[in-house]
């Protein structure tokens, strides 16, 4: 026999709401496709009965859950028992220098009861043994991962990282000094899995308790009493709702948020976590006290604790601060783009007045639904709605945290003060109930609406944040890449290109990329993956490293134009490396110095421009200071020493000494001036703490092996000689073109360092050849990088879903069930 919403009503007047609501799930699954009229009516009394029930679930599994994806409700056990797998969490524990603590950690980890679950341990680069504590456990339980950063980046940047490593759809963060109770991370994933298809639910969390400082051994999980709630941005006041160790969150609602903000050096998650209240997402709890909080001597919050307040102020009156405020004199309470498309996007205090009016709205509907009953006229539940709309406009978002009962009590109070009795007989409490359901069905119509402890959870939330999409991406490795590239700004801004600088010390190594006076436009690599910047192309000087060639893979998959800009001078063939780097071989778009550069690009497929060196155009003014210079009777010789990056190390002392007895030999001045990265131990000789440029200026002579100072030199007008008494095979300076002087070994260095002191110097074809150089050009490096920009991006077609799976497969990938 054919049920119908009568069996349903007689299911409910029997008071067992579970079997109506299964009822009523499986009639709209019936219909939805076939009579949605039908279907609307049935989603109203679900919606009802849904309010109407209390203690939905409880945090271990008892009373009733939702289970999402089917519609379907179950009791006890079987609501911890969904039909897909049990999801793999990420726990990601960031160390640093925490080789006293750490080891327990690990243990209180290892021991969690939970199967699926990797651990992340992220070292930030430190100075005692924690990378080898964390690498041995890697290589002992595969449950453990380990990933090490090449420069210090801080603990959001630790956390960041961990995120962009995650394979779990759910994370937990813990602090390498902190320890968890064995059922930590199975009570959170309990709490959350009757909720896990919630759009509004974030995650759960559970208690912290505080532990000594010489805490040992592990620690009990303690149950607390009470019904399982949540947190959302309305009940946290403003307030941190829990540190870091507690949450349990879905990845897709991190990434989402961009991670954890790396400028803050201290309460990095409590920014974080008003992010994703303000997003209009909520926690559940899991009542049980899961993680040991040690308090340690040597902590950020004691070695700082101003820094802590002024952080927290930041947060605190950020929720409190009218949009478009400032927090006086902290910061810009609101941030561009996010806050403008937040569901909160007002001040703490404007939501909390509608949660507060909420009972009054409703009470004196329960009056005028008492007055339409006496006259017998039946109520406009719809125009009732549009009231509570009119009176509290961000009703769905606010009413989170109340219940079913709380909404029907307020109506009943109302109900009962129009007719003026303090009970309701048996007709009017039937006509009461009838009018009560039918208006809270109207209101909750096609809302996605749940409970969570007889409470209502019907927050709406963020759909998407707004992209910026951005003309170009520049990702610098080196100091000297960073002001390349800080030469085209200007002619950038001319030609309306957007842009942005991406930091990559942290992955990469820290080669002071990161310029302090350009961080407007630089955000960290992590940054950039969580972002929401979508590059039109990306820029480099380097696309065979570790994290920029994935980088450029991904972005050519993706139909993103990639562009490398060679640095100068280049070993093409790696002929003297000694390792296989191929470069610029992955990027579409090679920027080369000069015509004599294209003959290392034989029908590879990739676009070649010739845009010269970006940076001899600033060297206008050392010329000059160069040409007005009164050099003394003593002729000082500048030896550039760049035995670099381990590229024939072995050879720098002989080069040396060839060099030394060269100079003494003609009576000149050696003044050594030594690459950043070169290592080597030069004490013996005189080495100049000037930089090379201002040598340049002041010498007669530089003596080089392959390097852009050669080049350089040559366009400040300084004599060049450059000597290959090593044996090198990297063919750039073979042929001077008559622009400087060559020499092999010691007995033509010195001939080479008479004539290059004697000569006047004509590196004019050199230059034009290798620099695009020539005396009637009126365009500069710079304008001709610029140009091929335009053109690269102009030609671009980019599209969005592109760019987003670009980030995907950086890390920023949104997990799909």
């Amino acid at each position: 026999m054919a049920m119908g919403i009568a069996d349903v009503n007689k299911l409910e007047r029997s008071g067992d709401i579970v079997a109506a609501l299964e009822l009523v799930t499986e009639l709209i699954r019936r219909v939805e496709n076939t009579d949605p009229d039908l279907a609307r009516i049935y989603r109203r009394t679900e919606a009802r009965l849904l309010l109407l029930l209390e203690g939905s679930h409880r945090w271990h599994g008892q009373g009733v859950a939702i289970v999402e994806g089917s519609g379907l409700f179950q009791t006890g056990a079987e609501s911890l028992s969904p039909t897909r797998a049990a999801p793999l969490v990420s726990l990601v524990v960031p160390c640093f220098n925490a080789e006293k603590f750490l080891q327990a950690t690990l243990e209180s980890i290892r021991s969690q009861t939970y199967g699926r679950f990797e651990c992340i341990l992220v070292d930030d680069f430190s100075k005692d043994s924690s990378a080898s504590m964390a690498k041995a456990m890697a290589q002992s339980d595969k449950r453990f991962r380990f990933y090490q950063h090449r420069a210090n980046g801080g603990l959001a940047a630790s956390r960041n990282s961990g995120l962009r490593l995650a394979r779990g759809e759910l994370v937990a963060f813990l602090d390498s000094d902190d320890l968890l109770a064995p059922e930590s991370i199975a009570n959170r994933v309990a709490a959350l899995a009757p909720l896990m298809g919630h759009g509004a639910v974030a995650g759960s969390y559970d208690f912290s308790e505080t532990i000594a400082e010489d805490h040992s051994g592990p620690i009990k999980a303690v149950r607390l009493s009470g019904k399982p709630h949540f947190v959302d941005f309305v009940s946290t006041r403003g307030d941190c709702p829990f540190n870091a160790n507690q949450p349990l969150i879905k990845r897709n609602v991190l990434v989402e948020m961009g991670g954890f903000p790396e400028e803050y050096p201290q309460a990095e998650d409590w920014r974080l976590w008003s992010k994703v209240l303000r997003a209009g997402y909520v926690f559940v709890s899991a009542p049980t006290i899961g993680s040991g909080y040690r308090q340690t001597s040597g902590s950020m919050i004691r070695r700082a604790p101003l820094l802590h307040v002024e952080r927290s102020r930041g947060n605190f009156f950020r929720a409190h601060a009218p949009q478009g405020g400032d927090t006086d004199p902290v910061e810009v309470a609101y941030e561009d783009g996010f806050y403008a498309a937040a569901i909160f996007d007002k001040e703490w205090g404007y939501y909390f007045a509608q949660h507060h009016f909420t009972t009054r709205v409703f009470n004196f509907i329960g009056i005028e639904l008492a007055r339409l009953d006496e006259l017998q006229v039946k109520p406009d539940y719809e125009g009732l709605r549009d009231i509570v709309l009119m009176h509290i406009p961000d009703f769905y978002s606010c009413v989170s945290g109340y219940s079913g009962k709380n909404l029907l009590g307020w109506l009943e109070n109302g109900f009962k003060r129009y007719y003026g009795v303090t009970v309701l007989d048996e007709g009017l409490a039937q006509r009461f109930s009838r009018a009560a359901r039918c208006l809270i069905g109207c209101v909750f119509d096609g809302v996605d609406v749940k409970a969570i402890g007889g409470r209502i959870l019907a927050t709406r939330r963020l759909e998407r944040l707004p992209d910026e999409v951005v003309d170009l991406v520049f990702v610098p490795h080196k100091k000297y890449h960073t002001r390349s590239f800080e030469l085209l700004i200007p002619k950038l801004r001319a030609a309306g290109l957007t842009f942005r600088f991406v930091d990559i010390s942290v992955p990469y190594r820290d080669e002071e990329a990161f310029d302090p006076s350009l961080a407007e436009h630089f955000m960290s690599y992590n940054e950039f993956v969580f972002s929401r910047v979508l590059p039109k192309v990306i820029v480099c000087m380097n696309d065979w490293d570790t994290v920029v060639k994935p980088l450029v893979k991904h972005a050519n998959s993706c139909g993103i134009p990639t562009v490398g800009i060679v640095e100068g001078v280049q070993d093409f063939l790696d002929s003297d490396t000694g390792r296989k780097r191929s470069p610029y071989r992955e990027v579409a778009n090679v920027f080369l110095p000069g015509n004599f550069d294209r003959k290392y690009f034989p029908e590879t497929g990739q676009t070649l421009w010739v845009t010269g060196v970006q940076r001899l155009d600033g060297l206008g003014s050392h010329k000059e200071s160069r040409a007005r210079a009164n050099r003394g009777p003593v002729v000082k010789v500048v030896v550039n020493v760049n035995f670099s990056y381990g590229v024939m190390t072995d050879r720098r002392a002989d080069w040396l000494s060839d060099i030394q007895s060269a100079c003494n030999e003609c009576g000149f001045e050696m003044i050594v001036s030594q690459h950043p990265q070169d290592q080597g131990d030069l004490s013996s000789y005189n080495v100049s703490d000037r930089g090379l440029y201002d040598l340049l200026v002041d010498c007669d002579v530089l003596i080089s092996r392959f390097s852009g100072a050669i080049l350089e030199s040559l366009v400040i007008g300084c004599p060049v000689v450059y000597y290959n008494g090593h044996g090198e095979l990297v063919d750039k300076f073979f042929d001077p073109l008559g622009g400087f002087h060559a020499a092999n070994d010691k007995r033509s260095l010195v001939s080479a360092l008479r004539a290059a002191v004697a000569d006047d110097p004509a590196p004019g074809t050199f230059l034009e050849q290798h620099c695009d150089i020539t005396p009637d050009e009126t365009r500069t490096s710079v304008d001709k990088s610029v140009d091929a920009l335009q053109a690269i991006v102009a030609r671009s077609t980019f599209n969005v879903e592109e760019g987003i799976r670009f980030k995907g497969l950086l890390g920023a990938r949104l997990l799909t069930g």
